[in-house]
């Protein structure tokens, strides 16, 4: 890859989570273009030793897998939407892996366009809470912030990802530089009270658990993980103190589903459609029934299973929607147990290195991973946890 090429290759990756506050049609526009042109050169230039890498050719198996069960689905073109093109997103990780290797100071570059772009969030998100109004007019409902994403809440989820590659970006410059160190404190902080007031309860459990993980795990003093703690749990605190709609939507809320609407230990907005999943999976959980393929399927009425609360007879809660709210049951349904796998096996191998770095810090008192590594892998698994709600 020439000079020129890499820099526009390392430009879209910068552009990708900036234009993400639009949508999702500009950043998936980019992957596209910018991995069919990889994957061009990549046969124009005959350079085919890029396929040696079994990593990739255990995705390209697995992106041929789901082309093949979207094509022996029920509803082949509507599943093919997810599968065709998922091929794109390995060769621009490609791409974008060789123009890293290619550049040089490209770190700063990432943590200043990092910096400046969670720090325009926080700025916009904040101004919305407190005039009703974010910087380009979108407004507050008074329940959950929504910031650029406006009737689109995201916003928690949006920046606790982005949160946590911004750390694992920034401990590659971790040093003693006392003003540095207290502006990324104070910007983490400030950005989970963003996440908080988004109203967005898995976004947080998981940022919390993360933190959590990360305390256990990094290299660092710990009189700052003392620090960074008690400030988190101050925060959290406050927040829920002093925001009723909060106070309301994470604690009342929540204690309503859980204990008074069923006898089960799960929330009853996800219930239904987790035994909706379960009955899918049950009757295909080798092949699962095509990627994108629950949506239509839970709507047979020998899988659909619904819910009616205790309080309103009148209130039922639909076993079926556009996807199962739990990557796993969205995996075995759609995908099998033959799918679901490889994403399985990779949890695993990176709980082991999680492991084996705690037990070689705790008992031999070795560090086998630096503090990026530790945080790249903690954001993964977390990612990667089977039992916690997530997006489609």
């Amino acid at each position: 890859m020439k000079n020129n090429e890499a820099r526009i290759f390392f430009l879209s990756y910068l552009l990708i989570p900036w234009v993400f506050l639009t949508g999702p049609f500009i950043p998936d526009l980019i992957i596209s273009v910018f991995s069919l042109f990889f994957l061009i050169k990549i046969f124009y230039n005959k350079s085919f030793h890029y396929f040696n890498s079994r990593y990739l050719i255990i995705y390209l198996m697995w992106c041929l897998y789901l082309l093949l069960i979207s094509l022996i689905s029920e509803n082949v073109l509507l599943s093919l939407e997810s599968s065709l093109f998922y091929i794109r997103f390995i060769f621009y990780s490609l791409g974008v892996y060789l123009a890293l290797r290619q550049l040089q100071n490209y770190k700063i570059y990432l943590l200043f366009s990092l910096i400046m772009l969670i720090s325009l969030i926080n700025i916009d998100g904040y101004f919305q809470y407190f005039s009703g109004n974010n910087l380009i007019g979108f407004s507050y409902d008074g329940y959950r912030l929504s910031s650029f994403f406006n009737e689109e809440l995201i916003l928690g989820n949006f920046l606790s990802k982005l949160l946590i590659f911004f750390l694992s970006i920034t401990l590659l410059f971790y040093n003693k530089n006392k003003f540095q160190n207290f502006f990324i404190f104070c910007l983490v902080i400030l950005s989970f009270g963003l996440i908080i007031l988004s109203g967005e309860r898995t976004s947080i459990i998981l940022f919390l658990v993360t933190i959590i993980i990360l305390l256990i795990l990094l290299n660092i003093n710990n009189v700052y993980k003392l620090i960074f703690t008690i400030s988190i749990l101050l925060l959290f605190a406050g927040t829920i103190n002093f925001s009723p709609s909060i106070n309301n939507r994470l604690l009342q809320l929540t204690k309503t589903e859980i204990f008074n609407e069923t006898d089960s230990k799960i929330p009853i907005t996800y219930l239904p459609i987790y035994k909706t999943s379960i009955n899918i999976f049950i009757d295909n959980y080798i092949l699962g029934v095509g990627p994108k393929n629950f949506r239509e399927i839970c709507k047979k009425e020998k899988y659909n299973e619904s819910f009616q609360t205790k309080t309103s007879t009148k209130y039922i809660i639909p076993g079926c929607s556009t996807h199962p709210h739990n990557s796993y049951l969205q995996l075995l349904t759609e995908t099998g147990i033959l799918g679901t796998l490889p994403v399985f096996i990779t949890f695993i191998l990176i709980l082991f290195q999680l492991t084996k770095h705690l037990f070689n810090k705790i008992i031999y008192k070795r560090k086998i991973l630096n503090n990026s590594k530790i945080t790249l892998l903690t954001y993964y698994f977390v990612i990667l946890f089977p039992f916690i709600p997530t997006n489609s």
